[in-house]
């Protein structure tokens, strides 16, 4: 693991890393843009993550907690992850493995009461899933039937 990997809630500070990230055309048919994602963050119960490498954001994503997990059949302590994304220049370095492999402790430091992390991946998006599974989640045997195609739920029981 790269020690200069972490975890930070989204700050004003970081607009500029996040202005500079590029997504491909594939990466956008699975995820949101930063801007996207922004504006999102006006629900109380979003709060952007940031993948920082050396205090410069390669990555972000959002954790969803009450609502989020509610709508794909989880209670109140499960939270969910959305919009996971890395920048495409940074692709390939270990950045989305390392964030997800840091992500339990992150959760248990900052939301206590939560006691499993869930998230919604998109059947073609293949390499996203091998993530997921490496870091330790497991495939739920509930499926969403979604514009996008049909979409797998994944679990992290901490």
């Amino acid at each position: 693991m790269n020690s200069s990997i972490n975890l930070k809630f989204y700050e004003q500070q970081y607009l500029e890393d996040l202005d500079k990230i590029q997504l491909t055309e594939e990466h956008l048919w699975f995820t949101s843009t930063p801007g996207e994602v922004i504006k999102t963050l006006q629900d109380p119960n979003r709060r952007m993550v940031l993948i920082l490498n050396e205090n410069v954001c390669v990555g972000y994503f959002v954790l969803h907690e009450k609502d989020g997990a509610l709508d794909i059949g989880f209670d109140d302590r499960a939270l969910l992850i959305r919009a996971l994304a890395v920048n495409a220049l940074e692709q390939g370095k270990g950045f989305a493995y390392q964030g997800m492999s840091m992500l339990p402790e992150f959760v248990k430091a900052h939301y206590p009461y939560i006691d499993k992390i869930v998230l919604i991946v998109n059947s073609k998006n293949v390499p996203a899933q091998r993530l997921y599974k490496k870091v330790g989640f497991v495939e739920h045997s509930s499926r969403i039937h979604e514009t996008h195609g049909v979409q797998f739920i994944y679990r992290y029981d901490l």
